[in-house]
């Protein structure tokens, strides 16, 4: 196992990354941030320590945002590590941010609390209007506000365009969102069934697909 060859190898390179891959595989963040966490002490918490990309990853697949967003935030800052790693931090960070807003939208839109709804697209409108999630999030609350048609236009437009350049749609789950709110249990199994079976989305869109197919079954 993993573990095994760790306990073997405690300082080889290889045993460490495969000890951390098969966390990550587990969904075992917590054992990985743990982990990483101590090997950092022991080396003194160096400047540029090179794991700290991989700490802030298990922070952000922990779903501990705002220990993810420091982490990434360090790793932006420093000229110790090199410019893609530091360019891919500042991306992250955007994406935590972003997730952060729509996560708050929803919590609105699930408690009914329609300003704190649209006051969350209005800031992802706002800072961040290219992003794929600001469209999705459009698409949700028009949804919910009863503009069923043409949230699903202005989703099936994207998915046409994104299929055309041989792009994965990253709002299929806001597309199977708005079939199911339109009531129709098919299309909304088939569009989360399409995330499941597609390579191209992750793991964890994958498992929150699941977990949509759950739902759409009660609402039949």
């Amino acid at each position: 196992s993993a573990k095994a060859l760790l306990n073997e190898m405690p300082n080889q390179y290889e045993a460490i990354v495969f000890y951390i891959e098969a966390l990550d595989k587990a969904d075992m963040y917590e054992e990985a941030i743990d982990y990483l966490t101590v090997m950092k002490s022991k080396a003194g918490n160096p400047v540029g320590w090179p794991w700290e990309p991989t700490l802030a990853y298990a922070y952000y697949g922990a779903r501990r945002f705002d220990d993810a967003s420091d982490h990434f935030r360090t790793i932006s800052a420093s000229t110790a590590y090199d410019p893609v790693t530091r360019m891919d931090a500042e991306s992250m960070l955007v994406e935590i941010k972003v997730t952060q807003i729509v996560m708050d939208g929803l919590a609105g839109i699930d408690q009914g609390q329609k300003s704190r709804a649209e006051g969350a697209l209005a800031r992802l409108e706002a800072d961040f209007p290219n992003h794929p999630d600001t469209l999705g999030y459009r698409a949700v609350l028009l949804a919910k506000n009863g503009h069923t048609d043409e949230a699903l236009q202005l989703l099936l437009a994207k998915k046409t365009e994104a299929t055309a350049q041989g792009l994965p749609f990253t709002q299929q789950d806001a597309l199977a969102d708005v079939y199911l709110e339109r009531k129709e249990f098919g299309k909304a199994r088939s569009a989360t069934q399409e995330i499941i079976s597609d390579p191209s989305y992750d793991l964890a869109m994958k498992q929150e697909a699941v977990l949509t197919l759950d739902e759409i079954a009660l609402a039949e």
